[in-house]
């Protein structure tokens, strides 16, 4: 939440206000195509190593987006960010559903979507306040690269499984 919040102000300077715009519209359809096509076979799918992609996606899409002033560059970091928003929605549930079954979800599911909120809420401001110590956005969105990373981790730590279980199922 703490890019979304923070993407025009950040774009702004890079690429004009009428492009940074163009990013959030090109986010916001990304992150419709990602969910769509993403909904095609997620069935196939270990959800917590696509989801584990899906954030380290969005954590190379930061880290390049801090790397460069190329207006073209920047949209396509946007895109590649999108992307992915969507299926940060769709796969805790899916995860939750096959980690704890069909008779916990509903206590799981909430008790997970409680604090995915409470946490998100907190992004922006944490973003705004790397940047208002800072002075610019490196900071803040290089602490977004390291969380996302640090997320893609522990969406992927399965209790009791050693790494070799984890890639043979």
């Amino acid at each position: 939440m703490g890019f979304i919040i923070h993407q025009v102000s950040f774009l702004e300077p890079l690429i004009g206000r009428s492009a940074a715009g163009l990013a959030v519209t090109i986010m916001a359809a990304m992150a419709v195509v990602g969910r769509l096509s993403l909904g095609l076979f997620v069935d196939r799918l270990d959800p917590r190593l696509a989801c584990a992609a899906s954030m380290t996606s969005q954590a190379t899409a930061l880290f390049v987006l801090l790397q460069s002033t190329n207006a073209t560059v920047l949209l396509a970091c946007c895109a590649v960010y999108g992307f992915s928003i969507g299926n940060m929605i769709t796969f805790p549930p899916l995860i939750i559903q096959r980690e704890m079954g069909s008779s916990a979800f509903a206590a799981a599911m909430g008790l997970g979507t409680s604090i995915s909120g409470i946490v998100s809420a907190f992004g922006p401001g944490i973003v705004g306040l790397a940047r208002s110590f800072t002075g610019n956005y490196t900071t803040a969105f290089a602490l977004c690269v390291v969380l996302d990373l640090v997320a893609a981790g522990i969406v992927l730590w399965r209790p009791g499984k050693s790494v070799a279980r984890i890639s043979a199922s």
